[in-house]
């Protein structure tokens, strides 16, 4: 090891150039990278939001987000859903497994299973 050291501080001339050329073989080469700055990301993702006027947030859990939960969750295609209950307002996030489904078609799934459980809601929902 001694005598490595002992080359590169003897010829400090060859040391430079070495260094030299690592860094210009790097410039180069990190220009032939392939590289997207902005690649195409899918955030399949899709949000319900509903209003239940005066609703405690008990109620709105068990009147309004239980009920859209059980409906989307059956939908094939559908990853994860979470939900919100607070005072007057429900909220679901809905991400859908974009691996081998259509995500247009798990949407338009997921708009009717809202639309069939929209009609197992009280009327003030909306």
């Amino acid at each position: 090891m001694n005598r490595i050291f002992a080359f590169f501080v003897d010829n400090w001339k060859f040391s430079i150039l070495t260094t030299v050329f690592v860094f210009i073989i790097g410039a180069l080469s990190l220009g032939l990278l392939q590289r997207e700055s902005f690649p195409p990301v899918n955030f399949a993702v899709v949000g319900v939001t509903t209003v239940f006027p005066g609703a405690s947030p008990e109620e709105v859990q068990d009147k309004v987000t239980n009920v859209l939960e059980d409906e989307v969750r059956e939908i094939e295609g559908v990853k994860d859903v979470r939900s919100i209950s607070q005072s007057n307002l429900s909220s679901l996030t809905i991400r859908i497994d974009i691996d081998g489904v259509d995500s247009d078609k798990v949407v338009s799934d997921i708009q009717k299973a809202i639309q069939r459980g929209s009609s197992r809601l009280p009327a003030e929902v909306t």
